[in-house]
Formats: structure tokens, C-alpha cells, sequence
């Protein structure tokens, strides 16, 4: 059974870096290797969650950073 962690994690990264090309190129691989990985059909390797958790923590501070200045 896939890791849905992961999986939803690709997903995400790539909605937030403009779609699965940006986000392939991003993480330095091919946009097919990157469906592999999306589809569970092959584990994510430990340097490239690694990535896509940068991704979503940089765009989670960033998102405390606006809020923090709203107020």
C-alpha cells in the first residue's frame, strides 16, 4: 500500500511550485520519475522527501510571516 503521506506531500509541493515539471526540476529529476513516485507505484527516496518537505516548510513560514504582519 502507498505512504498517502508522501504521496499527498508530492501533490502539494507541486501545486505549490506551479505543476509537476516545475516541481521535477526542482528536485533535480524526471517529470516520469515523479508520477512513479505520485502514483505509489515506487517508494520516494529519503533525498528527495527531504526536498519536498523544504518546499512545504518554506511556504509554511512564509505563510506565518504574512499572517504575522497582518496583525
Amino acid at each position: 500500500m502507498p505512504n498517502q503521506l508522501y504521496i499527498r506531500a508530492l501533490e502539494r509541493a507541486a501545486e505549490l511550485t506551479g505543476g509537476e515539471s516545475k516541481l521535477a526540476r526542482h528536485l533535480g529529476v524526471r517529470v516520469d520519475e515523479l508520477r512513479q513516485w505520485q502514483s505509489g507505484g515506487v517508494p520516494v527516496p529519503g533525498d528527495v522527501f527531504v526536498k519536498v518537505a523544504d518546499i512545504l516548510a518554506d511556504h509554511s513560514i512564509s505563510q506565518i510571516g504574512r499572517s504575522d504582519a497582518q496583525q
